[in-house]
């Protein structure tokens, strides 16, 4: 039984979020790569990201998220034919850690 413990899980809020003390709105993903994507664009369109885990333990949060989405703005500057999937993969080989599920 499927009890999404599986998934990387993004916590977030909006730019326009009217209530941002409030539960964070939810992305999941078999791929650390996709959710590590969407918070980039999450963080581009004035969000906050805010943590990523897998289950209960946290992937990346705080300072260690902030480093991270950085490090994807800094590549995405490559040119425009760039794919943040592949991009969010890349930095994740950097950093040492799975890209995958």
């Amino acid at each position: 039984m499927n009890t999404g413990e599986d998934k990387y899980v993004l916590e977030y809020h909006t730019g326009d979020d009217s209530d941002p003390q409030g539960p964070p709105f939810k992305y999941r993903s078999y791929y650390l790569a996709d959710v590590l994507a969407e918070a980039w664009r999450i963080a581009e369109s004035g969000g906050q990201a805010q943590r990523v885990a897998r289950g209960r333990q946290a992937v990346f949060e705080g300072e260690g998220l902030d480093t991270m989405l950085a490090r994807l703005s800094e590549q995405m500057r490559a040119g425009p034919d760039v794919v943040l999937r592949e991009v969010a993969e890349r930095a994740l080989r950097e950093a040492g850690r799975a890209a995958g599920g």
